[in-house]
């Protein structure tokens, strides 16, 4: 075979932390598992990274405000107060620090319950004269593309009136 499909479901928020590996093509769809779409299955969201990078931040810092940055992928289970990865105020952190997305992302399940799914963007930027004093622009994307709401492109068979763009 040229390339292989691998589904595996996460039960707990610790184990839906993940990389994106280009290598393989990863990516990772999120769907309500109670929810029948039109094709049979679960309809969801798949999130298919462009492009990202590494963290550059040693392991010892992946508790603290910027522990974010270890994993693309993460998916946690809602809870009122949980809005920033680094926490309300990451600069101000003391080491004991426990409002960050490490913290949330914990043994809790995350099966058939509402979730946050958190994605991390990174770039690694080597710097061009072009870039000073004010870097002009720098692309980073993410698709999210839905799977399994219809059963064939909605956009085909529609009728274009005369004279009007389709």
């Amino acid at each position: 075979p040229y390339f292989t499909l691998t589904h595996r479901v996460f039960a707990k928020a610790a184990e839906a932390k993940r990389e994106a590996d280009d290598a393989k093509a990863r990516s990772w769809t999120v769907y309500n598992p109670s929810v029948q779409g039109p094709t049979g299955r679960p309809a969801g969201y798949s999130i298919v990274p462009v492009e990202n990078a590494a963290t550059i931040f040693p392991q010892w810092r992946e508790k603290g405000p910027s522990g974010f940055t270890f994993h693309h992928l993460w998916v946690t289970p809602y809870r009122d107060g949980e809005f920033y990865a680094g926490g309300k105020y990451p600069n101000q952190a003391p080491t004991h620090y426990d409002d960050t997305l490490y913290h949330y992302a914990g043994e809790e399940s995350i099966h058939d319950r509402d979730v946050v799914v958190w994605y991390s963007l990174g770039e690694t930027h080597v710097v061009r004269p072009e870039d000073y004093p004010l870097m002009p622009n720098m692309k980073l994307s993410v698709r999210f593309v839905p799977d399994g709401f219809f059963v064939k492109n909605p956009a085909l068979g529609r009728a274009v009136e005369e004279g009007k763009p389709p």
